[in-house]
């Protein structure tokens, strides 16, 4: 990605008269449509002329005396391969178990400071979907994936030679992900130790939590979407003096054609004991809410209140009990992992600079 952005960066741009020319070809396309397009097709031209520069200058080197073994290793693969197997094409488990070590290192090209194996060529090949793969192989197929098989590295090694791979916003992201990674990791691994609940213990369970399961308390809501708090007091000042609902929320809601709809302590979290405040045919608000993939403010019109409904034990609940402690115990033990490590590698919290900090405040 970087290696692109730095070779197409400020190279391509659209003239009135190439947009022009493209809404023309196509009278359905907008004028924002058709610059798109127009740099669409520039970049893809530009990047093939570079790409092919680049396969030039690693001096790319296809050794055609070994595609035979390709050919020879795919046929036994797809056809006999040594064990029961449904699908009709090949699966990457024989690409690592089915293939011999000296299959593997197969060279089938070189190119400066890299090189292409058979293990690589068919890498590519289950890259693609069974659909578009091949049904038999020749040299002709041995060079198309062989081509694809080398785009990666090649591009690779010209990003390394710009020493983007030391680029400060790379590393940050890189070091993100291993340590998402590494989490997962970590909590799967501390899994292992929660037991399961008996029978019994699930049964108690039920009895001690009887009102969190069954159907849950719900409310019907009406909301006025504001962009601030500002908007959101004139909309509840409007509705206090009298206006109509209807009338106020066509007026100023982000969300005119939005119907009332019935929520859920699970949809709302931490807003859901200010909405279920409210009396039926009342106004709420200013409140917060989840707004999109974001918090905004509302004025909401309560429309009908249901209590939950709890239900009697019965064994088919059993796995849905289950989960949910199995859930609370595995959570349990991460909290208590936490505590433990905060307690062993040295740590300081600036309070004073986190105390006034709201992370649900929409500015």
């Amino acid at each position: 990605g970087l290696l692109v952005q730095t070779y197409l960066e400020d190279k391509v741009s659209a003239g009135e008269s190439e947009i022009e020319a493209r809404m023309k070809a196509d009278p359905k396309l907008d004028k924002t449509q058709a610059k798109q397009m127009v740099e669409r097709d520039k970049a893809r031209a530009l990047w093939n002329r570079q790409y092919m520069e680049i396969y030039k200058k690693r001096h790319v080197k296809k050794l055609n005396e070994n595609f035979s073994k390709v050919i020879q290793a795919h046929q036994r693969l797809l056809h006999n391969p040594g064990f029961p197997r449904r699908q009709t094409w090949i699966l990457n488990s024989q690409v690592k178990d089915g293939l011999t070590p000296e299959e593997k290192q197969t060279v089938l090209a070189t190119f400066d400071d890299g090189r292409i194996t058979l293990e690589d060529w068919f890498d590519a090949l289950c890259n693609v979907s069974p659909p578009g793969r091949p049904r038999t192989a020749d040299d002709s197929v041995v060079d198309q994936f062989l081509t694809r098989a080398l785009q990666i590295p090649l591009l690779v090694a010209e990003a390394e030679s710009l020493d983007l791979h030391k680029n400060a916003e790379l590393l940050k992201e890189v070091r993100d992900y291993e340590d998402r990674l590494l989490l997962g990791e970590t909590q799967r691994a501390k899994y292992k130790d929660v037991n399961e609940p008996t029978t019994e213990e699930m049964a108690a369970y039920f009895k001690q939590n009887k009102d969190t399961f069954g159907i849950s308390r719900s409310i019907r809501i009406d909301p006025i979407w504001c962009d601030n708090l500002a908007d959101a007091k004139k909309v509840r000042a409007e509705l206090d003096a009298g206006r109509d609902f209807e009338q106020v929320k066509q007026q100023y809601s982000l969300e005119k054609e939005l119907k009332a709809f019935t929520t859920q302590p699970g949809s709302e979290t931490v807003f859901w004991d200010e909405l279920w405040a409210g009396d039926p045919n009342t106004i709420v608000g200013p409140v917060k809410g989840f707004y999109r993939d974001g918090v905004k403010w509302r004025v909401v019109k309560v429309l009908e209140k249901k209590p939950a409904e709890p239900k009697e034990y019965d064994e088919e609940m059993l796995p849905q009990i289950k989960n949910r402690m199995m859930s609370e115990r595995r959570d349990a033990l991460l909290a208590a992992c936490r505590k433990e490590l905060l307690g062993k590698y040295t740590h300081h919290i600036y309070a004073d600079k986190v105390k006034a900090i709201d992370v649900l405040d929409d500015d």
